[in-house]
């Protein structure tokens, strides 16, 4: 027992560190070793006397088994040791000292320091050295013998480590801990962490010239700034500084990968300050860098971004498809981590922001199944902010769709995991908002507009660029409380607003509400209303947004419907309804669509109607005549064609509208614009499948099969193709060709035979080109024979055939004279001749006329064929010997595939490329081999067997030159195998012969 003034014969040195049990607790156990502790006076203070240990109780020399225990206990102060940390023979005299407090009988017992000056005085007493000693040794035995406690609180290794001056290991098991932080969200924590590991680095590198920042420094920035965008929020200072500072790391780094997390932070903060010049620009570079090089990972993320972007500016269709194209590039194995490293999990957010995108473009009921997979990938993730954000912009769509129940649903879960992970204040602001909404929904209370404005007043401190619904919203809910005037104020700053941050998304229904918001204050007063539903109806036009168009058009409608202006309100309400896709979750097209249903029995109306019928057939006809006469791709047949759509937009008969949707196709078809291209034919065979027994559903799968065949689809466009010759009907559809350009049979059969011979179906498709050009004759129809010549040559030409090129090519030429037919059909001609002469040993006037003829389908603005054609003159040249010009043309020619998305020849623009570089430098076959590897993948993924073993031959003869004779047989047999077999392709009897010589 020791009384006031003793020596206790034990002191306990300390060697443990901060058990994390929560991110917002600390223990600290303490171990100390013995010297001495003595009292002094009344109260508690504890020196440590240095002389020579008495032995043998240094803890430190115990077995680590006897010091460091499993179990952890979370006591306020720290001060709590469990009995199993001392040896048996340290525990005399302590309790009698009354140093420690014991509660629990041993070995169960735990002890608790009566006072925290017990373990500090006792460690500051320490000499340095043997401090950095200890700590060293503590850091050692937790990497070995302890690793699985290492693993799971790296910050222990990492204190240890600082401790003992080992700064670069330290900044490693910092970094570690900050990443395992942010895995589990606790992201205050991460920054703690990332940040000790930065400070380090810096003073690192600040005295030591050779430890300047690399790409490890910028990780770490790098990790931080993702950190404290959900600890701070985006639009923090802190967040800012970080990604700044990660920017400044990022320029001397090589490898752009490194730079993408830096990227992203950037572009987010912009994104969420509303600073669009800034915006843009990251986006695009982000895009641009991340799609550069051959499978990168981030390209996913660079897409969600654009998407994203796209979105702020309106520009719904683009963000689709970047979202789209996310969604494609995402996989599990490789993206499942970028949570951590791009703020959220790209493939769920890319998911409930097009969900909202896709129910702006009016295509509804697929937004919403898109909805329910964002929230379940968003589960799956696993991703506490991922989880938060789709629950944010799940409430947003409600909000949007005007239902309150979704609203309060996904609010409520957005307001239970903002405190659980202490997410910035902004997505409490939003919750607040939403909730609010919803109950103001239910009712107007005032109580409800405090809880929006309460809501909203978080949001704006924070500032996001969602501000635009949150604003109108609240305007809405003003004037329905009678403060009229208070909404306008508030819709007329937010549109001010608008035009300096340029987030545009909303826009349209700024002016909608604007509209609703005049009436209500003065109903006899409509010209004001009108000029803002006027300005609602043109946003959204130009948006291409589908839903916001109907809302407005139905606002117009039953303002003019009440003036007893039947045939405006007809006017305005038709061309929305339009093209609607059906759904039953958009109560408004069901109300639209009653109320033209009851316009179009005025009088007036029925006489319009007639009378546009008359002046649609028309100019339909004229557009029809146009492409034989000027061209698919001139200024004037576009014209026609975007004026009988005009025409068609008021016609009750969507038949009526298929021969513009027609004339508007072919021209993105041939000018190579993939968006409209893609988006008309959808709407056409939307269109024409949802009409009974519709006898323009033929079209529709022809135009759908052409269309996926320009994307490469090759198995979706042969589908498409089957269909229409299916449905065909001499008697319904003979009389086509001159609504729809050519007969549909014969064009559907001959485009059907260069997919079935790509597809590896070869025996297949060369029987039905000859029916394809007997359907074409029977038709007695000049551009569709022309048509079927055309595309017969080209067949040839992917063949390697010269004489049927020479042959085809020669009909065509015959029958562009006789009628007169476009130019760009004479350019066609031309080249596909000078081809046939150029392989039959007439290389200079054989390059002279593919020069010429290209040189006319350029200037003819006709894109669709041109990578065939490049790609057989750049082979031509490099016959020829300027292997440099064409390398330059194929690159050139990639380069316009990725613009124009058309891919159909992508396979064999790669394979041609690389025949090309093996014969500048044989003696350098990688630039080659990495050619022909892209061919295969390409060729694979488009299930494009002919391309496919084409690709693999080539490889195989390169990897057996160099005695690869494994890689050859590897990269040989599985083209081969499967492959139906031919006489009528030589590289699959030269490919087998090969293959049969490698084999053991």
């Amino acid at each position: 027992m020791f009384g006031p003034g003793a020596i206790a014969p034990i002191v306990f040195e300390r060697v443990g560190f901060a058990r994390r049990h929560r991110a917002d607790q600390r223990v600290d156990l303490g171990f100390w070793q013995i010297g001495e502790l003595f009292e002094q006076g009344g109260g508690h203070l504890f020196a440590l006397l240095r002389f020579p240990r008495p032995d043998p109780v240094d803890l430190v020399d115990q077995p680590l088994p006897r010091i460091v225990d499993e179990k952890r206990f979370v006591v306020p102060g720290g001060r709590l040791v469990h009995h199993r940390l001392f040896p048996a023979h340290l525990g005399f005299g302590v309790e009698d000292a009354e140093l420690l407090f014991r509660t629990g009988v041993p070995p169960d017992a735990r002890y608790t320091f009566k006072h925290a000056l017990v373990q500090d005085t006792a460690y500051e007493t320490l000499l340095r050295s043997r401090r950095q000693i200890l700590h060293r040794q503590i850091a050692d035995a937790l990497r070995g013998e302890f690793a699985a406690v290492a693993s799971a609180e790296p910050e222990l290794v990492a204190h240890h480590l600082t401790q003992a001056g080992l700064d670069e290991p330290a900044i490693e098991w910092w970094g570690k801990a900050g990443d395992q932080a942010l895995r589990r969200s606790a992201f205050k924590e991460a920054s703690a962490h990332l940040g000790k590991a930065i400070e380090l680095a810096d003073k690192r590198a600040a005295t030591a010239p050779s430890a300047a920042p690399g790409s490890n420094r910028l990780r770490l920035q790098t990790s931080l700034g993702n950190a404290l965008i959900w600890a701070k929020g985006y639009q923090a200072p802190e967040t800012s500084a970080a990604f700044a500072r990660a920017r400044e790391l990022a320029s001397r780094v090589e490898d752009p990968s490194e730079r993408f997390s830096t990227y992203y932070g950037l572009w987010v903060g912009h994104l969420t300050r509303c600073e669009p010049a800034p915006l843009r620009e990251l986006a695009e570079l982000f895009l641009r860098e991340a799609t550069a090089g051959p499978d990168r990972p981030e390209a996913v993320v660079a897409h969600r971004n654009f998407g994203v972007t796209c979105f702020y500016f309106a520009d719904f269709a683009s963000a689709h498809e970047h979202f789209r194209k996310t969604v494609e590039l995402y996989d599990q194995t490789l993206h499942s981590d970028f949570a951590n490293r791009f703020g959220t999990d790209p493939r769920a957010l890319a998911e409930i922001v097009d969900a909202i995108t896709l129910w702006v473009l009016g295509r509804v009921d697929k937004g919403l199944r898109l909805a329910n997979c964002a929230l379940a990938d968003a589960e799956l993730a696993a991703h506490a902010p991922t989880m938060g954000l789709v629950f944010a912009f799940a409430a947003l769509l409600g909000l949007l769709r005007r239902n309150p129940e979704t609203v309060a649903t996904y609010s409520r879960a957005l307001a239970d995991i903002v405190p659980r992970y202490d997410l910035p204040a902004l997505w409490a602001g939003a919750a607040v908002f939403y909730k609010g909404w919803a109950k103001w929904s239910d009712g107007p209370e005032a109580s409800r507009l405090a809880e929006m404005r309460r809501g909203l007043a978080i949001y704006r401190e924070q500032r996001n660029w969602l501000l635009p619904s949150f604003e109108t919203a609240l305007a809405e809910a003003e004037a329905g409380a009678g403060e009229t005037d208070a909404g306008l104020r508030r819709l007329d700053d937010a549109l001010a607003e608008l035009e300096a941050t340029e987030a545009r998304w909303y826009e349209a229904e700024m002016h909608r509400i604007r509209a609703e918001i005049l009436l209500q204050r003065d109903p006899a007063d409509t010209a004001a209303a009108e000029r803002s539903l006027q300005a609602a109806i043109a946003i959204a036009q130009s948006q291409k947004a589908r839903s916001f168009e109907l809302r407005a058009a139905l606002s117009l409608a039953k303002l003019y419907r009440a003036a007893n202006r039947d045939l405006d309100a007809h006017a305005v309400l038709a061309s929305a309804v339009e093209g609607f896709p059906p759904t039953e979750q958009f109560p408004e097209l069901t109300e639209a669509q009653a109320l033209l249903a009851a316009l179009s029995q005025s009088d007036a109306v029925k006489s319009a109607a007639a009378l546009r019928q008359r002046r649609l057939h028309l100019q339909t006809s004229l557009g029809i005549a146009l492409i034989w006469a000027k061209g698919h791709q001139s200024p004037e047949t576009s014209a026609a064609f975007a004026r009988a759509r005009e025409l068609a937009g008021c016609a009750e008969d969507p038949s009526e509208r298929f021969s513009a949707y027609y004339g508007l196709w072919v021209g993105h078809f041939t000018r190579g614009e993939p968006a409209p291209m893609r988006e008309m034919a959808e709407l056409f065979l939307r269109e024409a499948t949802t009409l009974p027994n519709c006898p323009e559903a033929l079209i529709a799968h022809r135009i759908s099969g052409q269309t996926r065949f320009y994307f490469s689809d090759f198995a979706g466009a042969h589908g498409h193709f089957q269909k229409t010759v299916e449905l065909y009907d001499q008697a319904r559809h003979g009389d086509f060709a001159n609504r729809f350009g050519q007969d549909s049979r014969a064009a559907a059969e001959i485009y059907d035979t260069l997919i079935l011979w790509v597809l590896g179906r070869i025996d297949e498709a060369l029987p039905l080109a000859d029916r394809a050009l007997a359907d074409a004759e029977s038709a007695a129809y000049a551009p569709t024979m022309g048509v079927a010549l055309a595309i017969a040559a080209l067949l040839g030409l992917v063949r390697y055939n010269p004489t049927a090129v020479a042959t085809y090519s020669q009909a065509l030429a015959d029958i562009i004279s006789r009628y007169d037919l476009p130019a760009h059909w004479a350019g066609i001609a031309v080249f596909l001749r000078g081809w046939a002469k150029w392989s039959s040993g007439a290389e200079e006037s054989g390059l002279t006329e593919m020069r010429r003829g290209l040189a006319v389908n350029r200037e003819q603005g006709l894109a669709w064929l041109l990578p065939n054609f490049e790609a057989a003159l750049a082979a031509a040249e490099a016959s020829a010997g300027d292997t440099d010009v064409g390398l330059q043309r194929l690159d050139d020619a990639l380069a316009e595939a990725e613009r124009t998305e058309q891919r159909w020849y992508e396979a064999e623009l790669h394979r041609i490329r690389a025949e090309i570089l093996l014969k500048r430098d044989p003696a350098d076959p990688a630039p080659a081999e990495h050619s022909l590897q892209a061919a295969i993948a390409i060729a694979q993924s488009q299930k494009a067997r002919s391309f496919e073993l084409r690709a693999a031959l080539s490889l195989g003869k390169l990897y057996h030159a160099v005695n690869r004779h494994g890689d050859a047989h590897a990269v040989l047999a599985p083209a081969v195998d499967g492959f139906p077999p031919t006489r009528q392709f030589p590289e699959l009897t030269e490919a087998q012969t090969l293959l049969a010589a490698l084999s053991p």
